[in-house]
């Protein structure tokens, strides 16, 4: 007689008898059916990075532009880098002039009156408004510092030299920095011949050493701006301030009495004029005097 075999119906193993079945012990399988992914419709952008879609659209216009059309381009900024760096230390100087006639806490006043021509320039269409205070003084900062490098390093000739060329001398622009100084005031002549010579030292050099330089301004400015903040968050209140100056009159006005004393004490002639006698009666008389003074001072102070 054929023994029957069954098939367990939770692991679906097969080939048990019935008291095999019985006795069999299983878990079920945790197997997934196998299902085939979905491309995610959405792009994942990284920062900095354009979207598919976008570097599609580039490789469709960069079909159709020529070297002569690039070329063209190129030189036509190159030559806006030139003029704009040009023009920026021009100002950085005339600003370094500005800022030398200023005393000291009048620099966040004429800031302000800056920006108020400003503003009246950007009302006419003329000029791009600033948001506010604080970028007026963070770019007037920027461009003095920039033509204070510019002109230190044109007096020194210690212009930064390219990258990889550590070794080779920068050649300087064939101008003086008193020239770059008094720019405003040399004939028309031989100021275009300046400000073109300027501008073509500066789009002789790298975009990448020109934005060096405007880091370095930027870093100095920015040193500057946070020493400012710092001495005016240690300077007293208008009061204190007064009250110091005041209590700092009167003890000098108190303790001129003992600078007399000592002047006479220290003085030659008055010594060769005295005998011991007159010195001792003068201690006497002085340490009674400032015993008592002492005692009084030290109740006045709490002590």
């Amino acid at each position: 007689m054929t023994e029957i075999l069954y098939t367990c119906t939770v692991c679906g193993r097969s080939n048990f008898t019935k008291r095999g079945l019985r006795v069999h012990t299983c878990k079920p399988s945790l197997t997934m059916p196998k299902t085939q992914l979905k491309p995610s419709s959405v792009e994942h952008l990284q920062p900095g990075q354009p979207s598919s879609k976008l570097v599609d659209l580039l490789k469709q216009a960069g079909a159709q532009l020529s070297d002569a059309q690039l070329a063209e381009r190129f030189i036509a900024t190159e030559q806006a880098r030139g003029s704009f760096c040009r023009a920026a230390i021009e100002l950085g100087i005339l600003l370094l002039a500005k800022k030398a006639t200023l005393k000291h806490g009048q620099y966040q006043k004429w800031a302000a009156c800056l920006k108020a021509h400003v503003e009246q320039q950007a009302e006419k269409g003329n000029a791009f408004p600033f948001s506010d205070l604080n970028t007026v003084i963070r770019s007037v900062r920027n461009y003095t510092f920039l033509s204070q490098h510019f002109l230190a390093d044109l007096e020194q000739g210690s212009f930064q030299p390219e990258t990889g060329q550590q070794s080779a001398a920068v050649k300087l622009p064939e101008v003086s920095a008193d020239e770059v100084l008094a720019l405003e005031t040399l004939p028309e002549q031989r100021r275009d011949l300046v400000r073109s010579r300027i501008e073509a030292f500066v789009a002789g050099r790298s975009l990448r050493r020109m934005l060096s330089d405007f880091r370095r301004a930027e870093n100095a400015a920015e040193a500057e701006e946070a020493q400012e903040q710092k001495a005016s968050k240690s300077k007293p209140e208008a009061g204190e301030e007064s009250a110091k100056d005041e209590q700092m009159e009167l003890f000098k006005e108190i303790t001129v009495g003992l600078t007399t004393i000592h002047n006479i004490v220290s003085d030659d002639a008055i010594y060769a004029r005295t005998n011991r006698a007159f010195w001792k009666a003068l201690e006497n008389s002085l340490a009674s005097e400032l015993d008592a003074v002492r005692s009084r001072l030290r109740n006045m102070a709490g002590n």
